[in-house]
């Protein structure tokens, strides 16, 4: 499914630019001692897009502590954001 540029109105959505244009949740969970994995959700605000999860991608991980699985979660959360800026252009 390809989610429409168009609000209700039928007016093309502004694209996103920023960080603060995203709904973005990172957490972790644990799968066994000492392996922890990044939980991932990113949707883009303008345009109601879910970038992340999809199904080509699976959890960052496993890390061997939880802060570890949290930074990385948010540094793939980084990239992700700026690949998608830089797609739409702006």
């Amino acid at each position: 499914m390809i989610a429409s540029r168009m609000d209700r109105a039928g007016r093309d959505r502004d694209p996103a630019r920023t960080e603060a244009d995203y709904d973005i949740r990172v957490s972790t969970w644990r799968a066994a001692p000492d392996r922890y994995y990044a939980r991932i959700k990113v949707k883009c605000r303008s345009d109601r897009r879910m970038l992340f999860p999809c199904a080509e991608t699976g959890a960052p991980g496993p890390f061997p502590t939880a802060a570890d699985a949290l930074q990385a979660g948010y540094e793939l959360v980084r990239q992700i954001v700026a690949a998608d800026i830089a797609r739409t252009g702006k």
